[in-house]
């Protein structure tokens, strides 16, 4: 989603619906995000999340033990993948931790595959921040191989680059010298 394209004018958000195509031309497009990486935006007040999962991370997802998660299985778990990321996927700010809210799920469509299945899930979410300059913690509690995902973080004209170490794990971005220092 181009930075700027949601606005907050007399209290209500105008380009929300940006937010849903945007978010629906990934969802059908999902392989434009390589695998294991992310992005974390902060505009607003507000933080906006897509990352690319794999699939050993959402528990016993993959049916046909193929190694990819079509879309039939997303659609058969999409409810437990939900919960569990309710749960497992939270952000901090503010020292409030909460999960991501208006998620949608996508297969990270292989290129070699007509069916749209991927090895990875493509997870997309927002989250309102209390205080929107302040340090953002992502944290992980899932289950699986150990994997690191390569998460881009932007807020304005900052911007970082992070690693999180999962399925069990959390990274700071935004972060002072000292909270750095207190989260690790």
């Amino acid at each position: 989603m181009r930075e700027g394209s949601v606005r907050r004018r007399g209290g209500a958000w105008i380009g929300a619906f940006a937010w849903v195509v945007a978010s629906t031309v990934l969802s059908a497009h999902a392989h434009l995000l390589a695998d294991g990486h992310g992005t974390l935006n902060v505009q607003d007040g507000a933080a906006y999340v897509v990352l690319s999962l794999p699939i050993g991370w959402l528990g016993p997802v993959d049916d046909d033990r193929d190694g990819y998660l079509s879309p039939t299985e997303l659609h058969a778990h999409r409810g437990r993948i939900l919960d569990l990321l309710s749960q497992g996927l939270r952000l901090r700010n503010g020292g409030q931790s909460a999960p991501l809210r208006d998620v949608l799920l996508s297969p990270s469509a292989a290129h070699h595959r007509s069916d749209g299945a991927g090895t990875h899930l493509l997870v997309m979410g927002s989250r309102a921040l209390s205080e929107p300059m302040g340090a953002v913690v992502m944290r992980l509690q899932l289950q699986g191989p150990k994997q690191v995902l390569q998460v881009t973080a932007t807020r304005g004209p900052l911007k970082e680059l992070a690693a999180l170490v999962g399925p069990d794990g959390s990274v700071m971005v935004f972060g002072s010298w000292w909270e750095r220092l207190r989260h690790n």
